[in-house]
C-alpha cells in the first residue's frame, strides 16, 4: 500500500506553488495565480481536486510569505488570514506545519550542495 502523500506548498502574494511528496521528491507540481482565488482554502481545494483525486494528503507543510504564529496563516502581500485549525479540519489533515517562507529557505541550506 502506497503511503498517503504530503501536500507541500510555497505560498506567496502572487504565486501559490503546490506539490505532493511521498518519498521526499515533489510530484504533481502546480503554480497557481493567487488572484484567481478568494482565499487560501479555495486555492488548496482547487489544487487537490485537480492534482490529488483519490490521494488525499494526511499531512501538509506550508511556507508562507508572512509572519507565522502557528495559529493563523497570514500573508504579507495579500489580504488573506486563515486559522490553521480551519485548514486542518476542512481538508482532514492530521498535521499542518506552517513556517515563514524565509525560514523554510534557511532550513533548506544544509541540504543544498
Amino acid at each position: 500500500m502506497t503511503p498517503a502523500p504530503t501536500l507541500i506548498a510555497d505560498l506567496g502574494g502572487t504565486s501559490l506553488r503546490f506539490a505532493l511528496s511521498t518519498d521526499g521528491s515533489a510530484d504533481q507540481e502546480a503554480d497557481l495565480d493567487a488572484d484567481a482565488f478568494t482565499d487560501l482554502p479555495a486555492a488548496v481545494a482547487a489544487y487537490l481536486e485537480r492534482h490529488a483525486p483519490g490521494h488525499i494528503p494526511r499531512r501538509a507543510i506550508f511556507a508562507v510569505a508572512g509572519p507565522q504564529d502557528g495559529k493563523t496563516i497570514v500573508f504579507t502581500n495579500r489580504p488573506w488570514s486563515t486559522p490553521v485549525a480551519d485548514i486542518k479540519h476542512r481538508f482532514g489533515f492530521e498535521s499542518l506545519e506552517v513556517v515563514n517562507d524565509f525560514a523554510a529557505l534557511a532550513m533548506s541550506l544544509p541540504y543544498l550542495s
